[in-house]
């Protein structure tokens, strides 16, 4: 099933990309938020990825950046204390 909303998302992004400006891409993004709760850089499957996401990663920062996303979800996971939480 997530596998399933992970395509329609990709194939709707690349059709705005490809028919609209860099304005479609970014009014599309703000519709997405990025979903922090675990994070394999090894490559493990998200299935089977249970390593919570408790500091920001460069590559999450990136994005947020760029406003290539909405917002972000955090989960009970991701947080360890309040310090860390506004540093997230």
């Amino acid at each position: 099933m997530r596998t399933k909303a992970v395509l329609v998302s990709l194939l709707v992004m690349l059709t705005v990309g490809c028919s609209g400006g860099q304005d479609s891409e970014f009014m599309l993004g703000q519709k997405l938020m990025l979903d922090m709760r675990y994070y394999c850089a090894d490559g493990t499957p998200a299935e089977s990825c249970k390593t919570p996401v408790t500091t920001l990663l460069p590559e999450f920062a990136e994005i947020i950046r760029q406003g290539q996303i909405g917002g972000v979800i955090l989960f009970a996971e991701n947080l360890d204390n309040s310090q860390q939480i506004i540093e997230l």
